[in-house]
């Protein structure tokens, strides 16, 4: 795939990422645009890949890219927290509960919270917030 290979040159910028990121909403399957999206975290900025996630058809695809965002080790707590609100791009409880419990530690508590009372399962939200309380402590 072209994108991959154009993801995976090295001296990349974050211009031209987020010109790669919004592309791959061409590709028309779902898994390579994950695989795409996820080869630029750390190139591309936050914004250009939450951008671009909405094109990926697959719940799967969008939650690995938010998780591998989530784990990046150069996530800012501003990142981290829009990352905890794009969480609502998951339509499942176990999905936003993965993403958010990535977060804990990395983006404000006050922000997955939020993010967690947006859960519809009051298993998963509690287990959220059971986490981000033992984090504290």
């Amino acid at each position: 795939m072209i994108l991959t290979s154009l993801a995976r040159q090295p001296g990349l910028g974050a211009e031209e990422a987020a010109e790669i990121a919004r592309a791959s909403a061409d590709i028309g399957s779902s898994s390579l645009q994950g695989k795409v999206l996820r080869e630029l975290i750390g190139i591309a900025t936050v914004d250009a890949i939450l951008e671009a996630i909405p094109a990926i058809g697959s719940t799967a695809e969008r939650r690995k890219v938010l998780v591998a965002l989530a784990r990046t080790p150069e996530l800012t707590p501003a990142e981290g927290a829009q990352l905890a609100g794009a969480t609502s791009l998951l339509p499942s409880s176990p999905d936003r509960a993965e993403v958010l419990t990535a977060l804990i530690g990395r983006a404000p508590a006050s922000s997955i919270r939020t993010a967690a009372g947006a859960i519809s399962s009051k298993h998963h939200r509690e287990e959220v917030l059971k986490q981000l309380g033992s984090s504290d402590r």
